[in-house]
């Protein structure tokens, strides 16, 4: 029997570097206005750094035939652009800007270390039909670059509850890579009756930082610029991760080196800071909510180590593997992966607990 998230639909089967082809009928968020967090419409589109990213360049090769089923994902990347719902958000201190696509129940993603919400584009299409998927970027700490890390994960899980606010949302499921795992477990600790449950990809609630972390928290905090002005940035993400990409998909590649390429130094250092000075461990006992965690070949055995950890700790969790798909599934085997969500989302009986009414975030780091 193959694993749960070995499921893919007949298209994907045929060709993974492709997506199943709009359905007509089918509703979908066309553009609307932005809507500011007091709920006033605005008459400017919002911009994100992801707006600066041109499309992909489709090699005729791939192309999918008329009448085939499918689009390449240069095709799906403009789709999500052009359909999805651009919104921005004022608060005290930051603007986040984010997209909105779908319909059903919500479900809240929330960024890996590195790159914009437009990683998520690919699962965000492949869910749209059964969920209102919410995306954002939030670059938390911008007037606060020095501020201490457990300082700067109780503004990222502020951002999320304010997103969720003016939404509409007062309870709703979360979907968190890497960092964003470490930010879905603050939060489910924190105010545990609005998360009702969780996918955490490579989860951690602690984890030592890499040297070239380390390097990044001295570098951001003191130089401006972008992640594609380090030298050999390129070289050092094909290391990591260009094996596990559709060898035939270039432009997945390409977009993914331009999207992370333009993430501002000044965020990568907040990031790190916040690794280097939380430990959530303690806290992952008193989380009740389901979790879905979630490992992949290729992740490395720092993470596979951080996952184990959380799965050992947390009372309602369970683990699935993804193999042949690296770190970033959601962009290599985007089809598996929404298949785990979709079956975990929609499977999970509901929660017997009561709900108490919203407090005050806070982080114990």
């Amino acid at each position: 029997m193959p694993r749960l998230g070995e499921e893919t639909s007949a298209a994907a089967v045929s060709n993974p570097g492709t997506f199943p082809a709009p359905d007509e009928a089918a509703p979908v968020n066309g553009p609307a206005e932005c809507l500011h967090c007091s709920g006033e419409a605005v008459t400017e589109q919002p911009k994100s750094p992801a707006d600066d990213l041109p499309a992909p360049n489709l090699a005729p090769s791939s192309k999918p035939a008329a009448g085939s089923g499918s689009i390449s994902f240069a095709q799906m990347l403009d789709t999500f652009r052009n359909n999805s719902r651009p919104w921005t958000l004022r608060l005290a201190d930051r603007v986040l800007t984010g997209r909105t696509w779908g319909s059903g129940p919500p479900l809240y993603f929330l960024n890996g270390f590195i790159g914009s919400h437009e990683l998520y584009a690919p699962l965000a299409w492949l869910l749209r039909k059964s969920f209102r998927c919410v995306v954002f970027d939030d670059n938390a700490g911008d007037k606060r670059q020095f501020s201490r890390g457990s300082t700067l994960l109780t503004a990222f899980t502020d951002g999320l509850f304010a997103v969720a606010d003016d939404h509409g949302d007062a309870e709703f499921p979360v979907f968190g890579s890497s960092f964003g795992s470490l930010v879905a477990l603050n939060a489910m600790s924190s105010q545990p009756q609005r998360i009702e449950h969780a996918i955490l990809l490579h989860a951690f609630a602690q984890r030592q930082l890499s040297m070239f972390e380390r390097a990044l928290t001295l570098l951001g905090g003191l130089t401006p610029g972008r992640f594609d002005r380090i030298p050999l940035h390129d070289r050092l993400l094909a290391l990591n991760h260009r094996h596990w990409f559709p060898q035939f998909d270039r432009a997945r590649w390409q977009f993914f080196l331009a999207d992370t390429g333009q993430t501002p130094l000044s965020v990568l250092a907040r990031k790190a800071a916040v690794i280097r000075d939380c430990d959530r461990r303690a806290a992952l006992a008193s989380i009740g909510q389901p979790v879905l965690l979630i490992g992949s070949e290729g992740g490395g055995a720092i993470a596979s180590a951080c996952q184990q950890d959380c799965e050992a700790r947390l009372p309602n969790a369970r683990t699935e593997y993804l193999d042949n798909c690296g770190f970033l599934p959601h962009l290599t085997q985007s089809h598996r992966l929404a298949t785990l969500v979709r079956s975990f989302l929609q499977g999970a009986a509901p929660r017997e607990t009561a709900r108490a009414a919203p407090r005050e975030t806070k982080s114990a780091c």
